[in-house]
């Protein structure tokens, strides 16, 4: 009579294989977990966009009231509400009392899944729309508006996470969640993933938050 059970050398083999096929679809499983993740975020800046622009259509134009560090913490009437400054990793965010969540009715629209920390906002306004009208901005479609912003804490560490959801270019920096890219988007409204080269952060940033383009 046959005897069909595995020999020890054929089960190593069989196991060998496995081992073999899950090394090849693993790095094809984060990458695609990434990408997800990616498109989670494009979609949120999407909503936030879609937000600023509806409340700007509600009020001739300008932008919701926008605050940095200890000037917004604990005062209302700001875009997004945050109750201490510099929110610390557990962040404290409370963004349904901002101007801006009528306009997306979703909290989840304000994390980013890549956002490691416990902030429950990863996204700053770019800081010249504070006091301005979308149509001041010589080049909408050439414009920031929101930007995953990141931040430095004391001894240099770097928090890739906003802490007053206020970006200024001159002290803060885009994070590279997303394949070494980011997502921002556009006083138009488009959302973009940009992946930068070494050195082009700073240059790029800077030409594209100012309202008044060469």
């Amino acid at each position: 009579m046959k005897n069909n059970a595995f020999t020890l050398i054929e089960l190593l083999v069989v196991i060998g294989i496995i081992a073999v096929l899950a090394a090849m679809l693993l790095p094809a499983l984060a990458t695609a977990r990434e990408k997800g993740v990616t498109a989670d975020c494009i979609n949120n800046a999407k909503q936030l966009s879609l937000g600023l622009v509806m409340y700007g259509n509600d009020n001739n134009q300008w932008f919701p009231a926008i605050s940095d560090n200890v000037q917004g913490a604990n005062v209302d009437g700001f875009w997004i509400y945050y109750t201490g400054f510099p929110v610390p990793d557990a962040g404290n965010y409370i963004v349904e009392k901002g101007t801006l969540y009528p306009y997306v009715h979703s909290k989840q629209s304000y994390k980013c899944r890549g956002d490691a920390t416990a902030s429950r906002n990863s996204y700053a306004i770019n800081s010249n729309c504070r006091d301005a009208k979308f149509t001041e901005a010589d080049s909408p479609s050439n414009t920031t508006m929101l930007l995953e912003e990141g931040r430095w804490k004391s001894g240099g560490k770097r928090i890739d996470t906003t802490d007053d959801a206020y970006f200024q270019y001159t002290g803060n920096y885009v994070v590279h969640r997303h394949s070494k890219g980011t997502v921002l988007s556009f006083l138009d409204g488009h959302v973009e993933w940009l992946k930068w080269k070494e050195g082009h952060t700073d240059t790029w940033i800077r030409n594209h938050c100012e309202f008044s383009q060469e």
